[in-house]
């Protein structure tokens, strides 16, 4: 029973709210934090970008539960600006305090990280085909691999070592792959992250409300859950773009100075 009035106020969470669209909002202002950050780090002082923007994507991601904590203000059933969603938010939490496995399991796994299914089982089959192959002609194709990638080398090197643009553009590419990648999975995976955070926060108002003293789960475990993973790889890729625009532009302070040395 209580897992099906779990899934009943996820689903009405789902239903009357823009939950991409929410957190799509909720990223737009997490980049303006980081950029906000990194500006006022500079204006401090921290002129090595390998220190001053892991420590902005740090400053970003607190803005990030900051931004959502305002939703759940948004979204929650006794905030001023929501009075009649009280009675069916109400109704999504009664009874859950005997959720099978204790409080700890209201946040499931909201968030998988890791390839999909795909049906290329029977691709080996198309590959036995060549197994009467002469050794002349394997040779042959051997040897035509090799060239194609030595080729394929000499052209990369050839374009970094002539054109000095390159490099900086490959920079910022990287790291606005690495963000927009990973705001897009972020908006993708909403619907199972803010409604989840939500079930979380509506579940401990109840508790605290109550006479009984129960650990309820914290809605920012279940986000921290969900979403460092993304961040990781956002500060991973920042890390890295810093230090090898530390290594080749000694004199850039900012991303400008790679695109201002990319024109």
């Amino acid at each position: 029973m209580a897992r099906f009035r779990r899934k009943t106020f996820l689903r009405r969470i789902r239903a009357r709210f823009l939950v991409r669209f929410h957190m799509a909002l909720i990223l737009v202002g997490t980049f303006l934090s980081g950029l906000l950050a990194s500006k006022v780090l500079l204006e401090a002082g921290v002129d090595a970008m390998a220190v001053r923007y892991p420590l902005a994507v740090l400053l970003s991601y607190l803005a990030f539960f900051l931004f959502v904590k305002i939703w759940l203000r948004h979204v929650s059933p006794v905030s001023p600006e929501a009075p009649d969603r009280a009675a069916d938010a109400v109704d999504g939490v009664l009874d859950v305090v005997d959720l099978a496995g204790g409080p700890s399991s209201a946040v499931e796994k909201a968030i998988r990280f890791g390839g999909g299914q795909a049906g290329g089982g029977g691709a080996g089959g198309a590959f036995d085909v060549v197994a009467d192959v002469g050794g002349g002609t394997a040779d042959a194709a051997g040897k035509a691999a090799a060239g194609a990638g030595e080729a394929a080398g000499e052209i990369a090197s050839g374009i970094l070592d002539a054109d000095e643009c390159a490099l900086p553009l490959i920079l910022l590419g990287a790291l606005l792959a690495a963000v927009f990648g990973a705001g897009l999975y972020l908006i993708w995976q909403a619907p199972s992250i803010l409604p989840e955070a939500a079930f979380d926060a509506a579940l401990a108002a109840s508790l605290l409300r109550g006479a009984k003293r129960i650990d309820a789960p914290d809605w920012t475990g279940g986000v921290l859950r969900a979403t460092w993973k993304p961040f990781l790889w956002i500060a991973a890729v920042t890390l890295a773009v810093a230090l090898a625009a530390a290594h080749y532009f000694p004199h850039a302070r900012r991303l400008a100075d790679l695109f201002l040395a990319a024109r």
